[in-house]
C-alpha cells in the first residue's frame, strides 16, 4: 500500500491498534463515518467512554502531529459552555492516529439546510459566538499590513497568466486585483485584529450537539492570523446553503451580531472580506461542483459590494 492514502484494512487495523494503547480490553467495532483516503475516521463502538479515532496516512504525519496539537490546545481552553472541541484523549504518532471525544453531532450546513429560517437565524447566531469564543484565546490589536495580501493576490494572477492556474474570466480577476492596490493607502495601518483562527472554519468543521453545543473540528492552524478569514468562510457557507433566501445582508448580520463587536476598521474589513472571495474565485476548478458553484455565486455577491458586510 502506498503511503500517500489508507485502504479500510489498514485504518481499521491502525484504528485497532491505537484503540488497544489506550485502552488494553477494548474489543469494540468501528463504524465507518466518510471515505477512507489520505485519512479515514471512525466512530468507536464499546468504549468506556464515546469516542471517535481519526488516522492519517503516513505521509500526512506532520499534518496529523499539528492537528493533534492544536485540537489539543483548543479543547483545554473551550472545555465549557455552548462553544467547545472534542478532547484528545490519545495521539499515537507513530501510527498516526488520534482518539478523541465522540460529541455525537449533526453538521453545520446539515443543520441549517434541515431547519426553518428562525432555528437557522439562531444557529448562525451561536456560529458567529463559537468563533469569538476560539479568537478570544489569542486576540490582540494591531495596526493593518495590506502588503502581504496584495503580494498574494499578484502571484495568484501570475500563476494564471502563466497558465500555472485556470481562474474562470482571467480579465475581470485581473481588474478587481487593480482595484485592491488602489485601497493600500485607505487601509495600510488602519486598525485591525489579529488572532490564532481556524483557518478552514467551512460549515463541516462545525458539528451540532444534541443538547445545543456547537463543537469545532478539523483543527490545525497554530499562527496568528486574521479573524475575519474565519467569518468568511464560515458566511459563505452560510450564504450559500442557509434558508435565508435573497435577505444575505441579514444573514452575515445575524452571524457578526454572535461574533460580537470588532475592532477592526471598516475600510479594513472590506479589504479582506475581497481579498478572501478573490482567493476563494481562484481556487474554485473549471469544472465546479454544485457546492462550488454555490460558493463562488457568494462570492460574486460580496465583490459587487461597497461596504463591509462582515
Amino acid at each position: 500500500m502506498s503511503d500517500e492514502r489508507l485502504n479500510d484494512d489498514i485504518a481499521r487495523q491502525r484504528a485497532g491498534a491505537a484503540l488497544s494503547a489506550l485502552w488494553p480490553d477494548w474489543s469494540g467495532t468501528l463504524c465507518e463515518l466518510g471515505p477512507v483516503g489520505r485519512s479515514a475516521v471512525f466512530r468507536v463502538l464499546g468504549a468506556p467512554i464515546p469516542a471517535v479515532v481519526k488516522l492519517w496516512c503516513n505521509a500526512d504525519h506532520a499534518k496529523a502531529h499539528a492537528q493533534a496539537f492544536r485540537q489539543s490546545e483548543v479543547a483545554q481552553a473551550l472545555r465549557r459552555g455552548p462553544h467547545r472541541a472534542p478532547d484528545v484523549l490519545h495521539f499515537d504518532k507513530t501510527l498516526p492516529a488520534m482518539v478523541m471525544q465522540d460529541c455525537d453531532g449533526l453538521a453545520f450546513d446539515a443543520a441549517l439546510s434541515s431547519c426553518e429560517p428562525a432555528r437557522a437565524e439562531q444557529l448562525v447566531e451561536a456560529a458567529g459566538g463559537w468563533i469569538a469564543a476560539l479568537h478570544a484565546t489569542s486576540l490582540r490589536e494591531a495596526p493593518f499590513r495590506p502588503v502581504g495580501h496584495l503580494n498574494w493576490l499578484d502571484k495568484l494572477l501570475a500563476q494564471a497568466e502563466a497558465g500555472d492556474r485556470q481562474i474562470s474570466d482571467l480579465p475581470r480577476f485581473r481588474s478587481h486585483c487593480a482595484a485592491m492596490h488602489e485601497m493600500f493607502q485607505d487601509v495600510r495601518r488602519k486598525p485591525t485584529i489579529k488572532a490564532v483562527t481556524h483557518k478552514d472554519l467551512n460549515a463541516g468543521n462545525l458539528l451540532l450537539g444534541q443538547d445545543g453545543t456547537l463543537w469545532g473540528i478539523d483543527f490545525e492552524n497554530a499562527r496568528e492570523d486574521e479573524p475575519l478569514r474565519d467569518l468568511f468562510t464560515l458566511g459563505v457557507d452560510v450564504l450559500a446553503f442557509a434558508p435565508f433566501g435573497r435577505d444575505r445582508h441579514r444573514a452575515l448580520a445575524t452571524l457578526a451580531r454572535g461574533y460580537g463587536d470588532q475592532a477592526s476598521d471598516p475600510a479594513v474589513r472590506l479589504f479582506l472580506q475581497r481579498t478572501f472571495a478573490l482567493g476563494l474565485w481562484a481556487r474554485t476548478p473549471e469544472r465546479a461542483s454544485k457546492r462550488q458553484k454555490a460558493r463562488l455565486a457568494v462570492t460574486d455577491w460580496i465583490l459587487e459590494q461597497d461596504s463591509a458586510v462582515f
